[in-house]
């Protein structure tokens, strides 16, 4: 499937949303507080990019490869906010990101990695969209 995806025309990157369907979040047992931080976290993503993106904290990605620049990999964070870094870059390029609905479980694991996450994610979504850094 990801291969039809990625020899669409101008698709640049594919991200699985865990959104698309909120209902199997919720189904999935995504906690609450993550439910509610992804919509408010993209909603606001949405609206400084003028983009329609369901889930913005999503792990699952594919990259076309010959749609992207080698320069965009190159000044991406090479640690935990690639793929943040990605989508900003992607977004200020007019480069398509087509979302797929991804299917998802949340077990019992606990960390506060999410917090921090979401703190960059804002704090990146905000001074790129300030200062032309990609």
């Amino acid at each position: 499937m990801l291969k039809v995806i990625l020899k669409e025309s101008n698709v640049a990157a594919v991200s699985g949303s865990r959104m698309v369907k909120k209902i199997n979040a919720i189904k999935g047992k995504m906690p609450l507080y993550k439910f509610i931080g992804n919509i408010i976290l993209s909603k606001f993503f949405n609206l400084l990019y003028g983009t329609s993106f369901t889930d913005c904290h999503t792990g699952y990605w594919t990259y076309n490869l010959k749609k992207i620049d080698k320069k965009f990999f190159l000044k991406a964070d090479n640690n935990f906010c690639f793929d943040i870094d990605m989508r900003i870059a992607l977004c200020k390029k007019d480069k398509k990101i087509k979302e797929i609905p991804i299917k998802t479980y949340y077990g019992n694991e606990r960390s506060s990695t999410h917090f921090i996450y979401a703190v960059r994610f804002l704090w990146k979504t905000i001074l790129n969209k300030l200062i032309s850094i990609n």
